[in-house]
């Protein structure tokens, strides 16, 4: 099983467990003391240790190893505000996927407001601990528009809705990708778009997408194409 802790992990020995994931190791994976597990902070660090000392509503790990893996790339999602439902999704695809950041903004067909939530740092987490990935997405509300563009790198936007791509494949990588809610994008948001200097255009020649199943669509066709910020 793995932990998720909100601690830096650089220099313990132990580590001591005290929240409901106790009760999901004794009580649902049916854990031992003895067990080997892995403890990940969504900061970069995982812990390898063994399950040294178990209470009523608490663990001691023993650390037996400690890994620091690199990014492999710096990729961020640009998402225009989903339903609730979609957006929690959104945030564990992105976990799986590696995106660095995700950025909300309102748009015109967004349906709610974007309130950040508990409930939204347990899916993070949760999603960290299953997928094993060790870096947590940092999650920003934008206030407009203007605010998109003024983030530095290049931005690739996905659209059922535009007739012809903006895109010339080339030497051209991207930093950021976009994708609008389940309405799509406003006409008068696609013009502000088009006339942004980092920002291009790919139609997405599907039926319309929920934005749930548009995210890992298009994080995969950057990197078909190899499109994104990669690390050595």
């Amino acid at each position: 099983m793995n932990f998720f802790v909100n601690e830096d992990l650089l220099e313990p020995d132990t580590i001591e467990v005290v929240d409901d994931q106790v009760h999901h190791f004794k009580n649902v994976s049916r854990g031992k003391v003895g067990d080997k597990v892995k403890v990940l902070n969504g900061r970069g660090v995982i812990l390898v240790g063994v399950v040294k000392e178990l209470k009523k509503k608490s663990l001691q790990i023993e650390v037996t190893s400690k890994d620091l893996p690199k990014r492999k790339r710096e990729l961020g999602l640009i998402l225009g505000i989903p339903k609730r439902e979609y957006l929690d999704s959104i945030l564990r695809s992105s976990v799986q996927l590696g995106i660095k950041e995700i950025y909300l903004i309102h748009t015109r067909f967004s349906p709610q407001k974007y309130k950040k939530t508990p409930r939204q740092d347990k899916i993070l987490k949760a999603a960290v601990t299953q997928s094993e990935n060790p870096w947590m997405p940092e999650v920003t509300l934008l206030d407009n528009l203007t605010e998109v563009s003024e983030l530095k790198g290049n931005k690739l936007l996905f659209s059922t809705e535009i007739n012809e791509d903006t895109l010339n494949f080339g030497s051209k990588v991207f930093r950021y990708f976009v994708i609008g809610p389940e309405g799509g994008f406003h006409s008068d948001e696609i013009d502000h778009f088009k006339n942004c200097q980092d920002i291009d255009l790919i139609h997405c020649p599907t039926a319309i997408m929920k934005a749930e199943t548009a995210v890992p669509y298009a994080a995969g066709l950057v990197d078909s194409l190899d499109l994104s910020f990669r690390k050595a």
